[in-house]
């Protein structure tokens, strides 16, 4: 799935764009933590931010967290958290260190 990430964020019409994915997930993968980082580093050598989003308890964020390289980039919030406020705590991460 990363890979196809990488292909979409390759044909960008605006290469001089930042480049931001959100990896919103509930459920952990099953893969262990050397997979993720493999799958992941592609995105990080093309200077792909990624914003892993871990919702609830089913899910380790740790297993998320292994998509980035920063780890302050990661949110984690309940189930139960309204979108209002779980899209808020993506862009502060999305716009973090650009004003």
């Amino acid at each position: 799935m990363l890979e196809e990430v990488t292909r979409v964020f390759d044909i960008s019409v605006r290469p001089n764009a930042t480049k931001v994915l959100v990896i919103i997930s509930d459920k952990s993968s099953g893969l262990d933590t050397s997979s993720i980082k493999r799958a992941a580093k592609p995105l990080t050598s093309r200077r792909i931010h990624v914003i892993p989003v871990s919702v609830g308890d089913e899910i380790d964020p740790n297993e998320l967290q292994q998509t980035t390289t920063d780890p302050n980039s990661s949110v984690h919030v309940p189930v139960d958290v309204t979108s209002r406020n779980l899209a808020g705590k993506i862009i502060v991460r999305v716009f973090k260190g650009r004003a």
